[in-house]
């Protein structure tokens, strides 16, 4: 639900423009509307990167394309949120902003001056090879202009300018504490399995020797004629299948696409986490071919837990409660007595995601 509130927050507030501009013009004739980014100009840039800095303590954030991936260009090598990212670029680059008449005073007010909010740069495939970070365009943000705007300045211009969106709160949305802007926080981030696709099987191996495998087994078609639904699910321990219940299995496969992380860590952090011996790991194989793998470790004495996707090559401290979720055993599977704990965790964390 996070994602979808974020990805609302870049894309909205284009209705109210419209009707302010008619408004202002009423009464300020000489008021432009023009192209943050002139079209010719927009065409021609292609985008790599995006930098993010708040100007208050000079943080920066620069995210990339990486092996199809946006990721956190830094020792995490986080995830990024694909589609807030390139919301966010499309968005720019299309962008209408309307010329107002503000003073230094006023600038300053809306967070413009002496030192923008935020700064955004766009960036070209140079922006690790080339000092200045090959920055195709660059914006200074100033603070939220209701209804669902925001004052902004060309980098190297003192024009203020009214951007069509509310730029400054969907970078605050997106700058959650103790991650990156748009970081896709969880431990399995990106799209897997893809849109359309599903798991088709999974493997999990715990520490003490238990292992079992689920496996999605379509119907026939007699068995759809008969009634039957399109797949069960089975469950398969020491070369032995079982029918497993499909609801329970299903919430599981949501839970694991939706582990949150509490924070990323450093990707050289997996080597004094004791992922040599991990307590456990999941191997699940999507339709498309493709698979992914995340491991987990407790250090019970200090009440922590730790996953790492090795997929993706991104290490994180879990929640414990959630780590405990992680690695299903073959009696939280089949026993309908016990609580379906994963359901039960979609409905408190996810509450969309169940209906």
């Amino acid at each position: 639900m996070k994602r979808v509130a974020l990805l609302f927050a870049v894309l909205a507030a284009l209705g109210g423009f419209a009707a302010r501009v008619a408004s202002q013009r009423e009464r300020t004739p000489e008021l432009r509307v023009e192209r943050l980014i002139p079209e010719d100009r927009a065409k021609e840039l292609v985008v790599a990167a995006v930098s993010i800095e708040r100007a208050a303590d000079g943080t920066r954030w620069l995210l990339a394309r990486k092996s199809g991936l946006w990721r956190v260009l830094d020792a995490t090598q986080a995830v990024g949120d694909s589609r807030a990212i390139e919301a966010l670029v499309s968005t720019l680059l299309e962008a209408r902003v309307l010329q107002r008449s503000a003073d230094d005073t006023e600038r300053a007010a809306y967070g413009l001056f002496p030192t923008p909010t935020w700064r955004v740069e766009l960036c070209g495939a140079k922006v690790l090879s080339e000092v200045g970070r090959d920055v195709l365009f660059a914006l200074d943000v100033g603070r939220s202009l209701e209804p669902r705007a925001s004052l902004v300045q060309r980098r190297g211009e003192t024009r203020a300018l009214e951007l069509d969106f509310d730029l400054s709160r969907a970078l605050e949305t997106a700058l959650a504490a103790g991650r990156a802007p748009f970081e896709d926080a969880r431990l399995i981030a990106g799209p897997f399995p893809g849109e359309g696709r599903t798991i088709e099987r999974l493997f999990v191996d715990h520490a003490d020797g238990t292992a079992l495998e689920l496996v999605r087994v379509r119907a026939t078609e007699a068995e759809l004629a008969a009634g039957a639904p399109p797949w069960a699910w089975q469950l398969v321990v020491d070369g032995l299948a079982k029918p497993a219940p499909n609801p329970r299995v299903e919430a599981y496969l949501a839970f694991l696409t939706s582990i949150p992380v509490a924070h990323a860590l450093p990707v050289k952090a997996a080597n004094e986490l004791g992922f040599d011996r991990p307590d456990a790991r999941v191997t699940a194989l999507g339709s498309g071919g493709d698979s992914m793998v995340v491991e987990v470790v407790f250090r019970r004495d200090e009440s922590r837990a730790f996953g790492l996707n090795r997929t993706l090559a991104t290490v994180a401290e879990l929640d414990v409660a959630v780590a405990e979720l992680v690695a299903a055993r073959a009696e939280s599977v089949l026993e309908l007595e016990r609580p379906n704990v994963w359901d039960t965790w979609l409905r408190a964390n996810l509450p969309g995601a169940r209906k």
